[in-house]
């Protein structure tokens, strides 16, 4: 790693790219009537052919095109991920073949067409599934595990289903029907579903028929949960299932489908509406009209004497934490908080105005933690934030709510520009800085314009890295350096936060370049904004010598560079 390199405003910028562009793979997918076969999955890979990951997927007409291919050798896989009756099939030449050691490797220096593989069919597994009317049971999930190509089918309006794909081998059978529905799902033995994991094994040789499955019914528990403000489902540990159901509005609730011999436990969970609320459970069934906040107090449900009704129980009325993360610069918050105890932890969004909530707290002592996407987040302390644990504020919670207010630090930034080789910007390119400890890190993406900022970075050294948007022509993962870009992380360039001094992030052409035209332009980028651009403080030289050559000079306060222009009949170049 190269030795670290700092700037005079705290904040680092000039930290640029350019990226290379790539080759273009392309190809059709057909079946065997030669007939283009849309959303199959295409993937290529330097080595091992029977490890090609899928990049692309095929397009209406079978066709795809897999952009940013870097110069070498590959195999190219299709891959069925739609329960259609295909195999794995690799590309080898003129003809196709599912084993990966006749697979046809393909040189890429330049762009290849042709890359076209008719994809082979499996063998199926195909049957009814009726419930315990022997009537037909649609909208059932029908897995085919085993063998090294496992398949999985949905039943019809008839019950029918067929699974293909299949390898010869031995496989079994796992139903899952509906989740409202009153049967259980489970694996297949003798044609009946069966409690447990394990059903009987069958030979697949050729395409097998008649594995027809008859259904059984569970029992069901059903009541009512009053006092919810919130969203929730209700959940039956313990039973074969394990299904979680939702409470309806008024506080309704039913679980179908749990074996009889089954002992279960309930547990009432409010709903995540964010993408980042996971709650404290608002309590378990202790066997009491009002559920219990402490998770150890659950009580086993017997369910061999059938369906259990009128099983209601109150939600408890448990303290909260709520509070506000603000930031010390006025911009507004995002991302998420966590709160931690020896119960478990527990997450809330930060909501508009910094807004941050926990309910359903047992009593006990917490950790805050706020992780925000802009700002500096961390453990919450008596004074704002650290990234050492063993700083934190304990928060004591016993039986009151408790309001806690945070104020975070915007945290230090580095931005930069990425561009492509012709010079044009590149939108969407994802940029990720990481300390040199790796104890923290950030991102941003690239706007139309190819600008970006990376923001609520901890002081430290840093790593800078830009990949070009997925599915475009650029390749690679590029590391920032101070005398270019490197695909090499171990020569990346460390990015100190807060800086001290300004340096040179970039010239163009380099820095010692010989045979350059003397009336050629020339760039110098700065990582942060210079005063007093002038040609008394930039000027151009010749190699081992100090005689100065007169240049006109432009510089953009945006981009931190300066453009030299030498004036005619300034001798050498």
């Amino acid at each position: 790693m190269a030795a670290p390199v700092a700037a005079t405003s705290t904040n680092p910028g000039g930290i640029n790219f350019v990226l290379p562009t790539g080759f273009r793979v392309s190809g059709k997918i057909t079946d065997a009537t030669n007939a283009g076969v849309p959303n199959i999955a295409v993937g290529i890979c330097t080595d091992d052919p029977g490890f090609c990951g899928g990049s692309v997927e095929t397009a209406s007409d079978g066709s795809f095109t897999i952009h940013g291919v870097q110069p070498g050798t590959y195999f190219a896989l299709a891959v069925e991920e739609s329960a259609r009756n295909y195999l794995n099939t690799y590309y080898a030449g003129a003809t196709s073949t599912t084993d990966p050691g006749l697979a046809t490797s393909f040189t890429v220096a330049a762009n290849v067409t042709g890359i076209n593989i008719k994809l082979a069919s499996g063998l199926t597994v195909s049957g009814t599934v009726l419930d315990d009317s022997s009537q037909p049971a649609a909208n059932v999930e029908v897995d085919v595990s085993g063998g090294s190509s496992p398949g999985q089918a949905i039943t019809d309006a008839s019950g029918h289903y067929t699974a293909g794909g299949l390898v010869p081998g031995f496989y079994s059978l796992f139903v899952r029907p509906p989740r409202t529905s009153a049967y259980m799902p489970g694996p297949v033995a003798g044609g009946t579903v069966i409690e447990g994991f394990d059903g009987e094994t069958f030979q697949v040789a050729a395409n097998v028929s008649g594995k027809d499955v008859a259904l059984v019914a569970g029992n069901t528990i059903s009541g009512n949960v009053s006092g919810l403000v919130r969203p929730a489902t209700i959940t039956a540990f313990g039973s074969a299932a394990g299904y979680s159901m939702s409470i309806a509005a008024n506080g309704d609730f039913a679980i179908p489908a749990l074996w009889p011999d089954q002992l279960v436990q309930l547990t009432v969970q409010e709903d995540d509406t964010s993408g980042f609320d996971e709650q404290f459970p608002v309590g378990v069934y202790d066997g009491t009209s009002t559920l219990n906040i402490d998770q150890s107090t659950a009580v086993n449900v017997d369910m061999s004497g059938g369906d259990i009704t009128g099983l209601n129980v109150a939600a408890p009325n448990t303290p909260s934490l709520q509070g506000h993360i603000t930031g010390t610069d006025a911009v507004a918050v995002h991302g998420f908080v966590v709160l931690c105890s020896s119960n478990g932890c527990a997450s809330s969004s930060i909501r508009s105005a910094g807004a941050f909530a926990f309910w359903n707290l047992p009593a006990d002592t917490y950790t805050l933690k706020v992780i925000a996407f802009e700002h500096e987040g961390g453990y919450v302390t008596a004074s704002g934030v650290s990234s050492n644990q063993a700083d934190a504020d304990p928060i004591v919670i016993t039986s009151s709510d408790v309001v806690r207010d945070v104020s975070i630090p915007a945290g230090f930034s580095i931005s930069g520009h990425v561009s492509g080789t012709a010079g044009e910007p590149v939108a969407g390119a994802s940029i990720n800085a990481e300390k040199t400890d790796f104890s923290a890190n950030g991102a941003a993406t690239t706007d139309a314009l190819g600008n970006y900022t990376i923001r609520g970075l901890r002081d430290g050294d840093y790593l800078v890295s830009a990949q070009g948007p997925y599915g475009s022509d650029y390749i690679g993962v590029f590391w920032w350096n101070a005398n270019g870009n490197t695909t090499d992380d171990s020569q990346a360039g460390a990015i100190t936060v807060p800086a001290t001094t300004t340096f040179i992030t970039g010239t163009n052409p380099e820095n010692g370049s010989t045979n350059v035209p003397r009336t050629a332009s020339m760039s110098v980028t700065f990582s942060d904004s210079v005063l007093g651009v002038s040609g008394a403080t930039i000027w151009l030289h010749e190699l081992g010598s100090t005689k100065h050559i007169g240049a006109s000079i432009a510089y953009d306060a945006t981009t931190h560079t300066a453009v030299l222009t030498p004036k005619s009949g300034c001798g050498a170049s």
